[in-house]
């Protein structure tokens, strides 16, 4: 049940790591509840039993993973929501989580459905997305990310299979949480046409004015590379209003935009 997941080589990473292929979270033996309880690094692949709203419902199986520092789900098929917080519950948490992958989970149809918990995403560090092609809607406008500096959708090689069909990948709300974001890496959305919202996502749909001389440093201040591929619709990169925040960019690589 070893997995080996990528990493940064510097980093000083635990060895408690647990993969779990084809397993049913409806019927979990006490043993394996015990493993992933105490579990730092996890891969889930072909996840099945009772995970439409997959993070919930992994964590009321296991009884909580508050040691759990990297997750990875990938081929599993049930699953439509990572975490379903329209009921505004609480008792969902990954305290420790600081990278999340996704990968061929060809139902998914959003990672976050209403607000999520209080500070749930906050410690994320690196968040990868591959192959989610019913995905319409990542961060919902209540998301904060202030700790991400790594963002990859998509891999960056030549693919048939579209990453996701969002339209925009972040509301201006979001995008001024993105304050340590230093990568960002976006391949094969079909459906994009902005990076940033023109328009906040809320209920009237405003379109929200930010004025270049109070907000722009705050749009990634620390972004330092930008990769752009197979995005036929996409409109234009950044609004104008963001570029001057762009301070610490230095690698742009854009290429096959119709």
């Amino acid at each position: 049940m070893f997995v080996h997941i990528n990493r940064c080589p510097d980093e000083n990473l635990s060895t408690r790591v647990l993969g779990l292929p084809s397993i049913n979270i409806s019927s979990l033996s006490a043993s394996t509840k015990n493993l992933l309880h105490r579990a730092e690094i996890v891969s889930f692949d072909g996840l099945q039993g009772d995970c439409q709203n997959v993070i919930r419902n992994i964590i009321r199986a296991i009884g909580g993973m508050n040691d759990l520092t990297i997750l990875e789900l990938k081929s599993c098929l049930e699953t439509e929501c990572f975490l379903d917080n329209t009921s505004h519950q609480v008792d969902v948490e990954l305290p420790m989580l600081v990278r999340l992958y996704l990968e061929d989970m060809k139902n998914l149809k959003e990672v976050c459905r209403g607000p999520p918990p209080l500070g749930f995403f906050e410690k994320l560090i690196e968040f990868r997305l591959f192959r989610c092609p019913q995905l319409h809607n990542i961060f919902p406008r209540e998301c904060k990310l202030p700790n991400l500096k790594f963002l990859t959708i998509g891999r960056y090689v030549k693919s048939n299979v579209v990453s996701c069909r969002a339209a925009a990948l972040f509301s201006i709300s979001v995008a001024r949480s993105l304050t340590q974001l230093e990568e960002l890496s976006i391949n094969y959305i079909e459906e994009l046409k902005q990076i940033i919202s023109e328009e906040d996502d809320g209920d009237d749909m405003k379109t929200e004015i930010i004025p270049t001389s109070h907000s722009s440093h705050l749009i990634f201040p620390y972004l330092k590379r930008l990769f752009v591929s197979y995005c036929d619709k996409l409109e234009y990169i950044f609004p104008i209003s963001c570029v001057e925040g762009l301070k610490q960019l230095q690698k742009i690589k854009i290429f096959s935009l119709s």
